[in-house]
């Protein structure tokens, strides 16, 4: 934790300005679709039909270009996320003290490429897991779990971050588990406490879309942003 709060609350600022608005935009539109499109499927859909929930997407003016934007949008801002964290704790590590914002940014933008390499290669391999059995997802991500500061700390590509990440694990297989099962515990644990307060903030901001969309979609959008920075907590732990 302690390491935590000192990284969180220096790469703020960074992050509510490269991050923000993406954030806001992502979570704002996906609330809007759902108050727009999601309402107005699940009203109307066939409880008995599972197939019909496509003729009532299409019939209520919901499109797969709708989708597509949601996923590029979550893709770009997690792309963010991470190269924000990780930007800013390289430079605070090497200069012991708190970087510019414009230069966290600059930092985090060559490590895009290696990043989306590093989760779509975790993608496949986790999903290629489970397809065999649970553990198997587990046993990727515990050997995948340094590869992220990896391409950071050691300016690596996703695949050597990868591979460099397997033979720092390899050796301690089970402690490296057994942190971040603690890790994940912590962090569903702050989300929970905090999604209690989110949730409260969510239902407040659906209301308001109902007479005013663009008001709406801002308060969605912080909530959104909240809790992104509060994922931040495992971001910042693998390091």
């Amino acid at each position: 934790f302690e390491y935590f709060f000192a990284n969180i609350k220096g790469s703020l600022v960074p992050y509510l300005i490269y991050a923000g608005p993406i954030l806001l935009l992502i979570t704002g539109y996906s609330a809007y679709l759902t108050n727009t499109y999601f309402v107005e499927i699940f009203e109307n859909m066939d409880p008995d039909d599972p197939s019909d929930i496509l003729k009532e997407m299409m019939d209520a003016g919901f499109s797969y270009g709708s989708m597509s934007t949601i996923f590029l949008l979550g893709l770009l801002s997690s792309l963010l996320v991470l190269g924000i964290f990780g930007a800013f704790i390289r430079l605070r590590e090497e200069r012991g003290e708190v970087p510019e914002a414009a230069e966290v940014f600059r930092h985090a933008l060559p490590k895009m490429v290696p990043l989306l390499v590093l989760l779509f290669l975790t993608y496949i391999a986790t999903m290629a897991g489970l397809f065999v059995v649970c553990i198997g997802a587990i046993i990727v991500l515990v050997f995948f779990s340094v590869a992220y500061p990896a391409i950071f700390m050691e300016d690596l590509n996703g695949v050597e971050a990868i591979g460099r990440s397997f033979n720092l694990v390899k050796s301690q297989f089970f402690d490296t588990l057994l942190y971040f099962v603690i890790l994940v515990l912590v962090v569903v644990f702050t989300i929970f406490i905090a999604g209690l307060g989110l949730n409260l903030i969510s239902s407040f901001g659906m209301a308001v879309m109902e007479s005013s969309k663009i008001l709406g979609v801002l308060i969605m959008g912080l909530v959104g942003l909240i809790n992104q920075f509060i994922n931040g907590l495992i971001y910042v732990g693998q390091f």
